[in-house]
């Protein structure tokens, strides 16, 4: 980790503009905020390697509504799942997603077994996620999530540059203050591709012990299948 200050001395050491005041020390951090966030983009779209996950977030479903608030810092959905038995740590099952004009496809009584078979589904539903058919008042639901990065403000706030991939920070916003005197920037692009190429394949391989593999879709609960219901 680094701080702002850190990375903003950098950026002006970078682009000759350490004694320079035409952009103010607010806009230096605003602009290492924003190429903060396209970093965080980057590695979050490597959904697999979970470079960014918050814990759970749990709800107990109150049986007569089927709108529950996402978390205040929710981005993106990592997955959804319920407990088949509230006081049994183990006994999560994953739920699927359903298409918006099936909605009213789910309008029979919810209903979950055993064996992990559920006809609870989701859908995220702007800042809600969305559950049918109505559930039974009293089952939790849990979401893994990847949340929203923070807004750099000071310079004493703390960068996650992961693997020294804060470089890429520099060099956006090296691009960034030269534009807005319109000076050449091709040199510091070139280096912005390569190591936007240096940090996705970097990235994809997290776990270099066991990396991420095709995995059955169809059988997400037990190792002897769970067809859904209805088939």
């Amino acid at each position: 980790q680094t701080t702002v200050g850190n990375l903003k001395l950098e950026c002006q050491q970078r682009t000759d503009r350490v004694y320079s005041d035409n952009i103010s020390s607010q806009e230096w951090n605003s602009m290492i905020s924003q190429s903060y966030k396209e970093l965080w983009d980057i590695l979050a779209q490597k959904f697999g390697d979970d470079y960014f996950v918050a814990s759970p977030y749990t709800y107990t479903l109150t049986g007569d509504t089927q709108l529950y608030p996402l978390p205040a810092d929710f981005k993106a959905l990592l997955g959804a799942e319920v407990a088949l038995n509230p006081g049994d740590p183990s006994s999560w099952i994953t739920i699927k997603q359903f298409e918006f004009i099936q909605r009213n496809l789910l309008n029979f009584p919810n209903i979950y077994t055993f064996y992990g078979i559920t006809n609870i589904r989701y859908r995220l539903n702007g800042n809600n996620i969305y559950i049918a058919p109505i559930p039974t008042g009293g089952q939790t639901l849990r979401i893994w999530y990847v949340p929203r990065p923070n807004q750099l403000i000071n310079d004493t706030d703390l960068v996650d540059g992961v693997a020294g991939w804060e470089e890429y920070i520099v060099t956006d916003v090296a691009i960034k203050a030269l534009a807005k005197t319109e000076e050449d920037v091709s040199i510091f692009a070139m280096q912005k591709a390569a190591l936007l190429k240096r940090v996705e394949e970097a990235a994809e391989n997290r776990n270099i012990g066991e990396p991420q593999r095709v995995s059955d879709a169809r059988r997400v609960n037990f190792s002897w299948g769970d067809g859904g219901f209805g088939g």
